[in-house]
C-alpha cells in the first residue's frame, strides 16, 4: 500500500485562503496522481485526484459535474483493501485548468466514523496529517525517522535531540532535557542525502518523561511554514517513506 502511496505522491503545498496561522496547516494540500472511480446516482466515471487534504479534494473529470452534485469517490487499491471503499463528497465547483484539463473540487460529506476506515484517511495519516498520532509513539504511524536534530531556543543553543517520527503537522522528539508546553523551538533537520538543513519553529504540545530510555519524548506543533519550507518538508517526509520500504 505504502509503495502505491509513493507512486502517486507529487509534492506538498499551502491552499490560499485567510486565516490564522494556527489553523493555516490545515490549508496544506497533498500534490497527487491517484485513479479513482466515480459514482453518481445513475452512472460511473474515472477520474484522477490530484490533489488533497483535510478538508475535500480536487479531480481530473471526463465530464462537468453540477454543485451540490453527490460523488462516491473509490480508490480501487491493488494491494489494499479498506474498511471503507468509498468516501461520499459534494461538488463545490467544476471549471478548466490554465491546461483545458477539467476538473472538479469536492469537499468531503461522508460520516466521521467512515472516513476515519477509508483510504483517504489512510493516504494522509502515511503523510503526517493526523497531528494526535505524531505526538504519540505508540500510536504514531510516521515511519521512525532517528534523524538528529538541532534545537534553539532563547538563551540557549546547541541543544541536540532525535526525531523519532515526522509529518506535516508537527514531529515527535526525544531529548535529555524537559521543555514547557507552549514553549517555542527553532529546529534545523538535516542535512540528509542531498536535502539541504530545514529550518522550522515548532510549539511544545506535550512532553513527557519515559524512564526506559531515561529521555524525554516531546511533541511539537510546526508554525508558519512557508511555501520553500513545506517543499523541503515534503521532501523529507518522501526520503523517510521511500527508505521505509526499500
Amino acid at each position: 500500500m505504502l509503495r502505491e502511496i509513493l507512486a502517486g505522491l507529487k509534492t506538498l503545498t499551502l491552499g490560499h485562503g485567510k486565516t490564522a496561522t494556527g489553523e493555516r496547516r490545515r490549508l496544506v494540500r497533498l500534490k497527487c496522481r491517484y485513479p479513482v472511480t466515480c459514482e453518481l446516482e445513475k452512472s460511473a466515471f474515472r477520474a484522477v485526484v490530484v490533489d488533497m487534504g483535510v478538508q475535500g479534494l480536487r479531480l481530473e473529470i471526463p465530464e462537468r459535474l453540477k454543485r451540490g452534485q453527490v460523488v462516491h469517490v473509490t480508490y480501487p487499491s491493488t494491494q489494499a483493501h479498506f474498511a471503507v471503499d468509498s468516501v461520499r463528497c459534494v461538488v463545490n465547483w467544476t471549471r478548466r485548468n490554465p491546461q483545458g484539463q477539467l476538473e472538479a473540487g469536492l469537499r468531503y460529506d461522508d460520516l466521521e466514523s467512515n472516513l476515519e476506515k477509508s483510504w483517504v484517511k489512510v493516504i494522509l495519516r502515511e503523510l503526517g496529517f493526523d497531528a494526535a498520532s505524531i505526538f504519540q509513539r505508540r500510536k504514531a504511524r510516521r515511519v521512525v525517522a532517528m534523524l538528529q536534530v538541532q534545537l534553539r531556543r532563547p538563551g540557549r543553543t546547541g541543544l541536540t535531540a532525535r526525531v523519532l517520527n515526522l509529518g506535516v503537522g508537527g514531529a515527535l522528539l526525544q531529548t535529555l532535557d524537559p521543555f514547557d508546553r507552549g514553549q517555542v523551538l527553532t529546529m534545523d533537520l538535516g542535512p540528509v542525502k542531498g536535502l539541504s538543513v530545514l529550518s522550522v519553529s515548532a510549539e511544545v504540545l506535550t512532553c513527557r518523561y519515559e524512564p526506559r530510555s531515561q529521555s524525554w519524548f516531546c511533541g511539537v506543533r510546526f508554525s508558519g511554514l512557508s511555501d520553500r519550507q513545506l517543499d523541503l518538508l515534503s521532501r523529507y517526509l518522501v526520503h523517510l517513506l521511500k527508505d521505509s520500504v526499500d
